[in-house]
């Protein structure tokens, strides 16, 4: 393992000393160290030249930058890892590059660990987090000041070259490049590695600092790009503040939730609104012949959630791709927030139509909706935000012999249900469309499935369920009631990676006064071990008691 370690200056002959100091004081053997000059015009030329024959790469770059000057100096590392090390900061000890050496474990592309900051007289241990938990906080649009400074700074972050020759710092960023390209690198499969060890003293009063307005666009551009909940991001960076377009001025969007392809109207005042509704994002008219969207790049989307105002009753959307409809779902009257289940996972950058049951021309202010009184426009609901729900492959549970019940009193198993599926109930869960999955990694082998299933008792003609597994056909039944279904799983069994299980369902319907569409009622799942294995005993919850067809409950 080897180390260069890059020091980018300008106009910093003041500080340059201490920084180079602490590089070639550092006690590890083999360490390249690169300077880089972006063109100063105070005496930085003269402590580059009084350190010309102790740093083994000097190089002059315009000014166009500091993360400009970074790329160019990354092309000239030699050496395995590469960590900045800019004018003003300065190792923590001398040892800290044999610290973190003795503590690499494997082969990951990026290590890095926690600094303190120092800012007028006062120091600051600032410790770093799992980037991983980092990146799914983003997703979901939950950040916090906390989350912000768990982020890995540069200064005490280490990169293998290779990855920062191929990718580079996006100089579009004049602020937070270096966090984009964490960002980029990790959702590209890049592994991390945080060890508990102080870095770096990283000196306060920086670029991000003297630019607060740029900083904060800048920080909210990207991080509302990559999170499922891009208003959550406006909101965090642009608390309680008001612009003409609505808060802030960003697209209602982002690559990670969607896009709005066409029959969506501008945003507008929400006279109606109160509370946590009035700071968020405003409603928009939605065309009465219906709106088109676009699934995120990345991943295949299985849900689609609508969040807005319906000011028509027996309202219902029903979505189309390529001439198929793939979900419907009725939407009650006032303010809604509803989960569309797809019958098929849809691949990235698809485009679905949403068809409105109803739609009524604008002559009046609707309660409840955006303005727009009078302007004669045919229109459905008021939309003020969508998502798509992806499919995701990483974190699935474990699941071995033995049974799980699908109850509220066992929460774990919600962790199963992949797509397609309501929230847990007191003896069952419901499916909402035509095809809903299990995901999970096989501990073990298996002989069969048995599942306890429930058919849907407001359908006037026998429900069919079809069973797969992997893509296989396991098991075709007719449901009548409740009954157990017992399905041998055969070769379709991948014991120790991931088993897709779907069980699909020749119909649906909607309960009186309920606006979810539903399958199936699952209550339990028993995976039996082959032959002359022992099966665990349950510890899931009781297994249910036989009786009439389940009444839906209200969705949690």
């Amino acid at each position: 393992m080897s180390f260069t370690i890059i020091t980018v200056a300008f106009n910093a002959a003041d500080v340059l000393p201490a920084t180079l100091e602490s590089v070639l004081q550092q006690d590890f053997p083999d360490v390249e160290t690169i300077l880089v000059d972006g063109t100063s015009w105070d005496r930085t030329s003269e402590v580059v030249a009084r350190y010309r024959g102790e740093v083994d790469k000097i190089a002059t770059s315009f000014d166009a930058g500091v993360f400009y000057a970074m790329n160019e100096a990354a092309r000239m590392a030699s050496n395995e890892y590469v960590l900045f090390m800019n004018a003003g900061d300065r190792f923590y000890a001398r040892e800290t590059l044999s610290a973190i050496w003795a503590r690499r474990e494997g082969d990951p592309d990026i290590l890095y660990g926690d600094h303190l900051y120092a800012d007028a007289g006062r120091t600051t241990l600032t410790r770093a987090a799992d980037y991983g938990a980092l990146r799914e906080t983003l997703r979901k649009g939950a950040i916090t000041k906390t989350w912000l400074s768990r982020l890995p700074a540069h200064q005490a972050t280490f990169t293998r070259a290779s990855l920062l020759k191929a990718r580079g710092y996006d100089t579009a960023f004049e602020i937070c490049a270096d966090h984009a390209f964490l960002l980029r690198a990790f959702d590209r499969g890049a592994t991390t590695q945080y060890i508990d060890e102080t870095v770096s003293i990283y000196a306060g009063g920086g670029l991000s600092i003297r630019r607060h307005v740029r900083c904060r666009m800048e920080f909210c551009a990207l991080y509302r790009r990559h999170s499922e909940n891009p208003d959550a991001i406006d909101t965090f960076f642009y608390p309680g503040e008001v612009f003409p377009d609505g808060p802030p001025p960003f697209p209602p969007t982002s690559p990670m939730n969607g896009a709005i392809v066409s029959g969506v109207f501008a945003r507008e005042a929400d006279a109606a609104a109160t509370g946590a509704e009035a700071a968020g994002p405003r409603l928009a008219w939605c065309a009465g012949e219906g709106f088109r969207l676009a699934t995120p790049a990345g991943a295949r989307a299985h849900t689609l959630v609508l969040e807005g105002h319906n000011p028509l009753p027996g309202q219902e959307i029903e979505v189309v791709h390529e001439g198929r409809t793939i979900g419907r779902q009725g939407l009650p009257a006032g303010a809604f927030s509803v989960p569309i289940a797809l019958s098929r996972p849809l691949e990235p950058g698809s485009v679905v139509d949403c068809l409105p049951r109803h739609g009524h021309v604008l002559a009046e202010h609707d309660g409840g909706a955006p303005d727009g009184a009078g302007d004669g426009r045919y229109v459905s609901i008021a939309l003020r935000r969508f998502r798509f729900e992806m499919v995701r492959r990483t974190g699935l549970p474990l699941l071995g012999p033995g049974e799980t019940a699908f109850t509220t009193r066992s929460k774990a198993s919600a962790k199963l249900l992949a797509h397609g599926w309501a929230g847990l109930e007191d003896t069952h869960v419901w499916s909402l469309a035509e095809r809903a999955e299990i995901a999970f990694r096989a501990e073990e082998a298996a002989e069969a499935l048995l599942l306890v299933v429930r058919s849907n008792p407001f359908l006037a003609e026998p429900q069919t369920m079809t069973v797969e597994l992997n893509g296989t056909v396991l098991a075709s039944r007719t449901l009548e009631g409740r009954g157990e279904v017992r399905v041998p799983v055969a070769d379709a069994w991948r014991t120790g990676e991931v088993n897709e299980l779907v069980l699909a369902v020749s119909a649906v319907a909607q309960p009186p006064e309920d606006p979810r569409t539903l399958g199936l009622a699952l209550e339990r799942m028993v995976v039996i071990a082959p032959a002359g294995t022992p099966t665990p005993t349950s510890t899931s919850g009781p297994a249910p008691t036989s009786g009439p067809a389940p009444e839906p409950e209200d969705a949690p």
